[in-house]
C-alpha cells in the first residue's frame, strides 16, 4: 500500500510541474515574439530607435499564468482537505469496526488490521506533508511570478524613458558617458571594498589564532596550579622553630 502510494505522489507531482510547464510553455508560445527577440530589438531600439518591444502581449501571458497558478492552487488546496477527510474517516471507521469484533477475529488478523492501519496512517500523513510541500513551492512560484510582473512593468516605463530620451536630441550619449561613468566609479569602489575584506579577513583569522593561543596558555597555567597545589598537600612543610641555649644565638628554622 504504501509504495503505491508514494509512486502515485511521484506521478502526481510529475503530471502537475509537466503541466505548469506546458501551460507555461504554450502561454509564451502564443506570443509571436520571444523574450531573446524582444531583448535584441530592445538593443536595437536603444541604437536606432525603428524597433519597439511588445510587453502587453507578455504582460497578457504573465496574467494568463497567475490566473492558471491561483486556479491550481485553489484546486490543491481542495484536493488536501478532501484528501484528510476521507482518510480520518477511513481510519476513524476502521478502528470502529476492529474495537466492535474483537472476538471474530484471531490475533494474527487482528495485528494485520492494525499494521494496515498504521501504514495507512502513515501513508496519508506523508501524503499531507506532499501536498502541503506542492502547495509551498506554488506559493513561490506565485510570489516569483507577481515578481517578475512587477519588474517587467519597471523596466517597460525605463524604456518608454530611454525612447523618449533617444529620440529627442544629443542628450543621449552624455547620458551614456554619465552611466559609463557610474559604472566605473562603482566598480572600483567594488574592488576597494574586497581589498578590504581581505585585511579584514586576515584580521579576524590573526586575532582568532591569538585567542585560541591564550585559551590554551590559560589551560596549562590552571593545569600548572593545580598540580602545584597537590603537591602542596601530599608535602606540606614544617617550621619548628630551635632556640638557643644561650641567649645571644637567634631562631633557627628548620625545613624537612
Amino acid at each position: 500500500v504504501t509504495k503505491s502510494t508514494f509512486l502515485s505522489l511521484n506521478e502526481l507531482k510529475r503530471s502537475f510541474w509537466g503541466s505548469l510547464a506546458s501551460k507555461a510553455k504554450a502561454l509564451l508560445d502564443d506570443d509571436p515574439q520571444s523574450p531573446t527577440t524582444r531583448l535584441e530589438d530592445h538593443n536595437e531600439a536603444g541604437h536606432t530607435g525603428r524597433r519597439k518591444t511588445e510587453n502587453p502581449s507578455l504582460q497578457r501571458s504573465l496574467d494568463a499564468i497567475t490566473s492558471s497558478l491561483n486556479y491550481i492552487g485553489t484546486a490543491v488546496e481542495e484536493g488536501i482537505t478532501a484528501v484528510e477527510n476521507r482518510t480520518a474517516g477511513i481510519i476513524q471507521k476502521t478502528g470502529k469496526k476492529i474495537k466492535k469484533k474483537p472476538s471474530l477475529q484471531n490475533p494474527e488478523i487482528q495485528a494485520d488490521l492494525e499494521i494496515q492501519l498504521k501504514a495507512s496512517r502513515d501513508v496519508a500523513m506523508a501524503m499531507a506533508a506532499k501536498a502541503k510541500l506542492l502547495l509551498r513551492e506554488l506559493k513561490m512560484v506565485k510570489s516569483d511570478l507577481a515578481f517578475a510582473k512587477q519588474r517587467c512593468a519597471q523596466l517597460e516605463e525605463e524604456n518608454k524613458v530611454l525612447r523618449e530620451n533617444h529620440n529627442g536630441d544629443n542628450t543621449q550619449t552624455d547620458n551614456d558617458d554619465l552611466v559609463r561613468l557610474q559604472l566605473e566609479t562603482l566598480l572600483a569602489e567594488k574592488a576597494r571594498l574586497a581589498h578590504e575584506n581581505s585585511i579584514y579577513t586576515r584580521e579576524n583569522l590573526y586575532l582568532r589564532g591569538v585567542v585560541e593561543y591564550h585559551q590554551l596558555t590559560m589551560q596549562d597555567v590552571a593545569y600548572f596550579d593545580e598540580k602545584t597545589e597537590q603537591v602542596t598537600e601530599v608535602y606540606p612543610v614544617n617550621i619548628t622553630s630551635v632556640s638557643s641555649s644561650s641567649s645571644s644565638n637567634p631562631q633557627v628554622l628548620e625545613f624537612k
